[in-house]
């Protein structure tokens, strides 16, 4: 599935590079918050598994230069991080994990994958964040740039 939506990433439609990541990001933050605003609708395996789509995205846009050459990649970045980070970050889970047990039958297992999944989905996040203010500082320091 992950290669279908890469391929669709990179050459499904009319948007450019950057649109169709900022899109699929907005959307798979989208997605989780209301699968975790209406549990019972969404299956366990779909929630996690756009989870693990957005922490690819992620990835993908950490790895991009975010730099002067790459106007597009840090628009993405503040649309992101505008909202202080990713939505589905700020949904307090202590509260939710046990209604998602109790009431629509996750599993310890799935618990713990959803654990594993937003604590790598917030270090991912740290480092883009981190890179993307080290860019700006970058962008309006007089001194020239770290060379790291």
């Amino acid at each position: 599935m992950k290669i279908v939506l890469l391929f669709v990433l990179c050459f499904g439609s009319g948007l450019t590079f950057y649109e169709r990541l900022g899109t699929e990001l907005l959307q798979a933050d989208r997605f989780i918050c209301l699968a975790f605003r209406h549990p019972g609708e969404t299956e366990v395996g779909a929630v996690l598994d756009r989870i693990e789509d957005f922490i690819m995205y992620l990835r993908r846009l950490r790895e991009l230069r975010i730099d002067l050459q790459k106007k597009r990649a840090i628009r993405i970045t503040d649309a992101l991080f505008d909202q202080g980070r990713p939505k589905f970050l700020q949904i307090d889970y202590e509260e939710l994990i046990p209604r998602l047990k109790s009431e629509f039958g996750w599993t310890d297992d799935d618990v713990e994958q959803l654990d594993e999944l937003v604590a790598e989905t917030e270090r991912v996040c740290g480092e883009l964040y981190r890179k993307y203010k080290y860019s700006i500082y970058v962008k309006f320091s007089t001194r020239k740039p770290l060379p790291f």
